[in-house]
């Protein structure tokens, strides 16, 4: 793909555009890593095990991090993002992983700005004025930014947001036609490489076959089809038009678990005992918080439907399958709002260009608005990069949350004996911070039975003779609990906990509590009832 206007001219208008841009992008992913205390411990954890060799079984195929269901069956659907993440931390550490997403996300958003202004090069009008286009997308960019505000801290989706990204402009361009052969190996090699890094790969699957649905649409008896917006070229034969979503669902038998991972985004949602935020509907949460980023989502779907209604510019059927498609899944799960955050945008401009013609816009507008798009760039990125987003985000710099960190110390220090409970929020960070205490749960619900949550984990935080039943069988003698757990049944049972007959606390912080058993395995009490080591730490 070539660019033929000049986008890229040296002007310091556009260089001012690009320079905000880069620095906006690096003052939003350049941060400090949030997400050690959700999963990156586990995958960190599990990423070992698969290199080590010596218990990749395990790591792939079972939920043996745990010791309440240590064989139950687990489908690793994302142990490539996990090997990755693992030997970036490996060699240069979690500054190399911060750096490393940054990377990943980064090029996700500049292959969603390019992919929108090459499905718009060909227009008379931009080959001129490409510098007020360039502003207008790099500020419908910054909205999609905006949406995706809660999903930027290190975890497998980045990848899926990459290559979706990088999927959708193969879709989109003509390359296909021109070369066929190497269109049919990237879209094999695209969907192999997802299937073993993120379990999002069945929205690669979808557009490949949204894109052939559509080619079959547009042709016509002679066999004729747009390439693009601007050129037309000859149609791909319809064998040739099914090979592409055939082979690719194919491929996506090439993973460990080989059909029953390929069918995994079908059924995950079956084993969810447990609610997480990420898996609720937008309407169930904007109930509860301001949701900027909602809103941002229903004034661009809003806009891109009147636009496909009323405006004048030619309607590719591939963007309208692919729109609907995936203004879907949000109202579904809010998950799934950086897809269509990465999809509406390229979307949206050849809809809107139409409204950038000279005639209708005079130099001076056309002067303004890059330099407005800069300065709020600019404004965005030394202050907050996500002003219109309800999410906050970590300090900049290249370290981990390190709240739950003197905790941890505490336990190396005094070695508790005998199980530990744990609540789910933390689980996945001790698994890595100290993987020689198996942990109760853990942040994957698809691990667990169903009843466990329902019948173990959560009655037992909300009634004491339940607590105390459980913690007989499974012969609890220590707990570590993070007191950032803001679920109702949590929060009972901290109140429970500190009052309870059997249990003293030993140290204790803003985030972190660590208890033991009185007249347990552990030799931190004394005979009066006490704790020897009590520590509490601001």
């Amino acid at each position: 793909m070539s660019y033929d206007y000049p986008m890229f001219e040296l002007g310091w208008q556009r260089a001012l555009l690009w320079a905000s841009f880069i620095l906006f992008l690096g003052s939003l992913l350049l941060r400090q890593e949030s997400a050690i205390t959700q999963d990156l411990g586990r995958h960190l954890r599990l990423g070992e095990m698969i290199v080590a060799g010596d218990s990749r079984k395990c790591a792939l195929y079972s939920n043996c991090l745990t010791y309440t269901y240590p064989d139950y069956p687990f489908i690793n659907h994302h142990w490539g993002s996990e090997v990755i993440f693992y030997l970036i931390h490996k060699w240069s550490g979690f500054s190399g992983i911060i750096v490393f997403k940054a990377v990943v996300l980064g090029l996700a958003f500049a292959i969603t700005l390019l992919h929108s202004l090459e499905l718009n090069k060909g227009q008379a009008f931009l080959k001129r004025p490409g510098l007020l286009w360039l502003a207008v997308t790099i500020t419908l960019v910054f909205l999609s930014v905006q949406m995706m505000a809660d999903r930027l801290t290190t975890r497998p989706e980045i990848f899926g947001y990459l290559l979706f990204s990088l999927l959708f402009l193969l879709l989109n361009s003509s390359f296909q036609k021109r070369h066929f052969s190497l269109f049919l190996a990237s879209c094999s090699l695209l969907i192999a490489l997802w299937v073993n890094l993120h379990i999002s790969f069945i929205f690669g699957l979808i557009l490949i076959y949204l894109w052939s649905f559509s080619t079959l649409i547009k042709k016509g008896p002679a066999l004729r089809r747009k390439a693009g917006p601007y050129q037309t070229i000859d149609a791909p034969s319809i064998p040739t038009i099914l090979a592409i979503p055939t082979i690719s669902t194919i491929i996506t038998l090439l993973n460990p678990s080989g059909l029953r991972g390929a069918l995994m985004p079908l059924s995950i949602l079956k084993d969810y005992g447990y609610t997480i935020v990420e898996n609720m509907t937008p309407f169930f949460l904007t109930a509860f918080k301001p949701q900027p980023e909602y809103w941002i989502y229903g004034t661009l779907l809003i806009t891109t439907i009147a636009l496909f209604l009323f405006s004048s510019a030619k309607k590719d059927p591939f963007h309208l399958l692919t729109f609907l498609t995936f203004s879907l899944f949000p109202l579904i799960a809010v998950r799934h709002l950086p897809f269509f955050a990465l999809m509406v945008v390229p979307v949206l401009t050849p809809l809107i260009a139409v409204k950038f013609r000279p005639a209708e816009r005079g130099p001076a507008s056309q002067d303004k608005l890059p330099i407005i798009a800069s300065g709020c760039l600019l404004i965005a990125a030394l202050t907050n990069p996500i002003p219109l987003a309800y999410g906050k985000l970590s300090p900049i710099g290249l370290a981990i949350d390190s709240r739950h960190n003197s905790a941890v110390e505490f336990v190396k220090q005094n070695n508790p004996k005998g199980k530990m409970w744990n609540n789910y929020d933390i689980g996945s960070f001790l698994e890595w911070a100290i993987p020689e205490h198996k942990t109760f749960v853990d942040g994957r619900p698809e691990a667990f039975p169903v009843g466990f949550f329902q019948k173990t984990y959560i009655p037992m935080q909300e009634n004491k003779e339940v607590w105390d039943r459980v913690a007989t069988d499974y012969d609890i003698q220590w707990i570590f609990a993070a007191l950032t757990d803001s679920t109702p049944w949590f929060i009972k049972w901290w109140k429970m906990i500190q009052s309870h007959q059997d249990w003293r606390i030993v140290y204790i912080d803003n985030y972190s509590a660590v208890l033991v058993r009185i007249n347990g395995n552990n030799n931190l009490i004394e005979p009066q009832g006490r704790a020897k080591l009590l520590k509490i730490s601001d």
